[in-house]
This record gives structure tokens, sequence and C-alpha cells, in this order.
């Protein structure tokens, strides 16, 4: 007699095996393999009185307009699909520049994507109608962090070719994945126009610290490094500021590799404007008079003057100044009299000049856990005012 179910599990097909449920991956927006370049070989536009001026005066009146300001560039993914942000750096008032070492405000501070995002949200909802919160002279948000400089560039394509390298000279990034990404999400030619450029870098756990505290890493640091020494040619200044990922704690350790790699970085591509922005325990360390130095301990820093320099003690006076003149790096307290740029070179060698300047870069104390944001604009607002929380 036929055996049914054996007959009938014989000749049914199996079902396969449910697989486990994983996140969408969107793809990001990569540049396609071929991409018609606009530039001034393709402009057929018929030049207006504007374009009739010099291009050293159309150079003024570009820089007069649209530069002096960063330009935020993100790039998030946000449910299922990749979405680019932008608007123009507001963390500092303009009347403070990055020379003023204990007045301006790092990277690692900065809210301003989240703040017009936040402002924009309670436009929508009605809360804020007139353009939500006004700066202290009383221009709107949502319009005092726009670029502005989008409606010339789309006017003609000779305003585009000419704009477009003002809009890119400055840029601010926090994407990890955009600094990973970079040459294939930002044409090589804008890349090429970059001059200044300053960006964020997280540090993740690798284990145990003397069995008491956790080290972080930066892994990302390396190819982020190698690609902007390969494909940002005319960058002069640069600021990396690095932070630790998911930590409330101050005390957090940074692994020494974090120097090591951006001391590589800069003997490929010395750079007179470089400053690294330390989270501000490992700074603190530099401060009490020694470094940290992974599992080797501490080490005496020196704290050599030039004799052009005034004699100056205070804290304020002085800042940590990461020497690269010789094959192995040492560490400074330098007064920042030169500051952001190096400041000379000291002891000197025999035979050799009073003036030349030091090799390196500046370090600065940075992120102080993963607080309660405070709104960082220079708009007005209050420290750890609500509108640019959550």
């Amino acid at each position: 007699m036929c055996n049914i179910p054996a007959w009938i599990k014989k000749h049914r097909r199996s079902k396969p095996k449910p697989t486990p449920k994983t996140k969408f991956q969107a793809e990001m927006p990569f540049l396609p393999s071929s991409r018609c370049s606009v530039d001034m070989s393709s402009t057929d536009t018929p030049s207006g009185p504007f374009f009739q001026l010099p291009f050293e005066i159309r150079s003024m009146i570009y820089a007069f307009a649209f530069g002096g300001d960063a330009l935020h560039i993100d790039l998030v993914q946000e449910k299922v699909a990749w979405q680019w942000k932008g608007c123009m750096c507001r963390r500092n008032p303009p009347d403070i520049p990055p020379s003023m070492r204990y007045h301006w405000r790092g990277p690692w501070l900065d809210t301003c994507i989240k703040g017009k995002e936040r402002a924009y949200r309670l436009q929508l909802e009605g809360q804020h109608p007139l353009g939500c919160f006004l700066t202290e002279d009383g221009k709107k948000l949502t319009t005092y962090l726009n670029i502005g400089i989008m409606g010339f560039l789309l006017s003609c394509r000779q305003a585009y070719t000419e704009g477009i390298e003002f809009l890119y000279s400055s840029i601010s990034i926090k994407s990890e994945p955009l600094l990973l990404h970079l040459p294939k999400l930002i044409p090589p030619n804008r890349l090429a126009t970059i001059t200044s450029l300053e960006f964020v870098i997280d540090a993740h756990s690798k284990g145990p610290y003397n069995t008491r505290k956790p080290v972080f890493v930066p892994y990302t640091l390396p190819p982020i490094l190698d690609n902007i020494a390969a494909h940002c040619h005319r960058l002069r200044s640069l600021c990396i500021s690095v932070t630790i990922k998911n930590s409330s704690r101050i005390e957090d350790i940074l692994d020494v590799l974090v120097l090591i790699w951006i001391d590589k970085f800069y003997r490929t591509k010395p750079l007179r404007n470089m400053r690294v922005e330390l989270p501000f325990y490992n700074y603190k360390n530099i401060y009490a008079g020694t470094l940290w130095d992974g599992d080797l301990g501490f080490k005496e820093i020196k704290n050599p003057d030039h004799p052009s320099e005034k004699p100056k003690l205070t804290y304020d006076e002085r800042s940590y100044w990461r020497c690269l003149n010789g094959e192995t790096a040492t560490m400074q307290s330098r007064l920042h009299e030169r500051y952001p740029y190096p400041p000379l070179k000291w002891p000197v060698m025999d035979g050799e000049a009073m003036n030349v300047e030091s090799k390196g870069y500046w370090l600065r104390g940075g992120f102080e856990g993963n607080g309660p944001m405070i709104c960082t604009m220079a708009t007005g607002f209050p420290p750890g005012s609500s509108y640019f929380s959550g």
C-alpha cells in the first residue's frame, strides 16, 4: 500500500528557510561614471554688464558677497533614502575669527543644520509663522542660515562656473559616510577648489584601558585623511575635531594612534594652518604637564620660548603645539602670538635662521561628553535654549 504522507513529502517543494530581516540599506548617491562638467569653454550665455568687468574685480565682489563663511555639507540616511543637507555656518560671530584661540568655537559644538531644521519645523507647525527665531540684528534665522548664492549660480553658466569656487572654498562636514566616499560624492574639480576644511570624526571603543577605562579610536580617520590628501589639492586650512561616540563621560581615553595618524598626514601634506581638537580630558592631561601616550604612560612636556617671544606663563597665553621638526614628534607649550599659524622653530640648530617657522599643528581642547547641546550659533540665543535640543 502506498504511503501517502511519504509520497507527499517526497514530491512537495520545500519552502526556503526564512532569512532574518535586515534593515534596508539605501544606495548612496554616488556620482555617475560619465558626467559632463560645466566650465568656461562650455559657457554660451551672452555676457551681461557684470561679466564685462575684469575678473579680478568680479573676484573681489564674489568674496565680499559670498565669501568669508563656511558651508555645511552633510549626507545623512533618513528612513529609506540618503538626504543632502546644508546651510551657512553661523557658529561664530563675524568678529570672532579662528585666530582668537579661546573664543572661537570649534566644529564639535556646531548645531547650525540642527537649528535650521528645528526652526523650519516650528514654522511649519505654525508656532513661529514669522520665520521662527530672530538674530540679534533682527534677521530671520531661517534666512540667516540660507546659503544665499543659489539664485546667482542658476542665472547662467558663467555665473555658476565662477561662483561655485567661492561656495566650495570653505567647507564644514560632520557626515562620516560623506568623508569616507568624498571623491565619489563630490566632483573632483569641486574638491580641488576647497581651501579651508573642518570636519568632525567619532572615536569608537576598542576595549578596556588599564582594566578601568575604555580606550577609543576613530578607525575611519586614516582613509578620510587619505581622501583629503589625494583630492583637496588647494587646501590651506584644516581643523579636525575628534569626539567620543555615544559617551557621556569626559574621562574616556583617546588612543594615541590618533596623533600618529595625523602626524603622518601632516608629513604628506604640510599645512601652515592646521588645528586638532582633542576630547577635553585628553587635552587636560597635556595642561597638567603630561602627555598621555597609550600604554606607555605619561611623558614630560618641555616649554621652550623663542628669544623673539615675550615670556608669558599664564594658561590663556599659551597653547599646545605638536612639533614635527624631527623624525620623532614632540609636544611643546608655545605662546599663541602667531596662532593659528606655526610658532617660530625652537630650538634652532647651528647655522639655521631664527625666523624659520616650526613644523606641526596646534592642539585644542574640545569634546566634553554627549551632554545637553547648547545653541552655538551667533544668533544671540541664551546657552541651553530648548529650541535647539531634541
